[in-house]
């Protein structure tokens, strides 16, 4: 983690917001098959290059041109470019992308309402705006306020900014979850590298009796 800007860098991170990163991408990657997508604050570049993946063009964009410089020489697709832009003034026409994604970087601008506009802008008619940030109580509930945070939402003040520029809003909720995934390794009649899985939840209760289920798992409170 790049202390000073409060820049996630995989290779510098380990543990819990290791995946938390990832994790939002790999949401992001599902809705963004072959279309071509602006990823936002894109930072280290590893969220533009996984979003690659998937999507017939990514590009990636961020205000810190030693953070594109990096981004550049760290990832290389076809379908892959970095460029240093301000996301209050991006240097693309009207209506270039299918999709923009802006994972983690909301809550660390003041002028969001403008950010929106020039995010909508660069969308198509009918495009995909992708945007995940932190639910400010939920957050925050056992640590101090994150001081490079500027802006953070909870659930209702996000909605109603998303509201204000776009028609349809949809919230998708983000948590942590420790799971194991049991699968059989004698083969028998189907090919040895496919197999299913039975996903296990454990949760310690408020009694003194830990829980344990397979079943769907059912979580409140996003993050």
């Amino acid at each position: 983690m790049n202390q000073e800007l409060e820049r996630f860098e995989p290779v510098q991170s380990t543990g819990r917001i290791v995946y938390e990163h990832l994790h939002r991408y790999a949401l992001s990657r599902d809705y963004v098959a072959g279309k071509r997508v602006l990823d936002i604050g894109c930072g280290a570049g590893y969220g533009t290059d996984l979003l690659a993946e998937q999507a017939a063009e990514a590009v990636g964009v961020d205000i810190d041109r030693g953070a594109i410089a990096r981004a550049s020489r760290a990832y290389r697709r076809g379908n892959l470019s970095y460029e240093v832009a301000d996301c209050y003034n991006l240097s693309f026409a009207d209506g270039e992308f299918d999709a923009v994604v802006a994972n983690e970087m909301i809550e660390h601008i003041d002028r969001q309402d403008d950010f929106l506009k020039e995010a909508k802008r660069v969308l198509k008619p009918g495009g995909l705006l992708i945007v995940s940030t932190p639910n400010r109580p939920i957050y925050n509930r056992y640590k101090s306020p994150n001081p490079f945070h500027v802006a953070e939402m909870d659930v209702p003040e996000f909605r109603q900014l998303l509201e204000r520029h776009f028609s349809t809003v949809r919230l998708t909720g983000l948590r942590m979850a420790l799971i194991s995934a049991a699968f059989e390794m004698e083969a028998g009649d189907r090919p040895a590298n496919l197999t299913a899985a039975t996903t296990y939840i454990c949760e310690q209760a408020s009694s003194a009796h830990p829980e344990s289920r397979n079943e769907e798992i059912n979580l409140a409170d996003p993050e």
